[in-house]
C-alpha cells in the first residue's frame, strides 16, 4: 500500500537538504527503491519533506539504510515523521 511520509527538519533550509540529499546518494537520476515523489519546503522554523513510497516497507528500508546512518554520522536523531497511508493518488 502506497504511503505518504512527513516531517519537519526544525532549522532547516532548502541548502541543508541540497547537502543531506547528496550525502545519502539521492537525486532525480538516482531514486532510492520504491520511493514515488518528493516534495520539500519552507515551513515555520523548519524545513517540511512530504515522501511518497510504494509500500511502508520500501521507507523502513531506505530510512534504516540511508537516513538513519545520515543523522547518526551529523551526530543528531532523525526527526520524527508521520506515516500516512494513501488511498487516492492523483498525478
Amino acid at each position: 500500500m502506497t504511503v505518504a511520509i512527513v516531517g519537519v527538519i526544525p532549522g532547516g533550509n532548502a541548502e541543508m537538504d541540497q547537502q543531506m540529499l547528496q550525502q545519502i546518494g539521492v537525486s532525480p537520476d538516482s531514486r532510492p527503491a520504491g520511493a514515488l515523489a518528493r516534495f520539500a519546503g519552507p515551513t515555520e522554523g523548519g524545513y517540511r519533506i512530504v515522501s511518497l513510497w510504494e509500500s511502508e516497507e520500501a521507507w523502513n528500508t531506505f530510512q534504516a539504510e540511508r537516513l538513519d546512518p545520515y543523522f547518526e554520522k551529523a551526530g543528531r536523531p532523525m526527526p520524527p515523521v508521520e506515516v500516512w497511508q494513501v488511498d487516492t493518488l492523483m498525478a
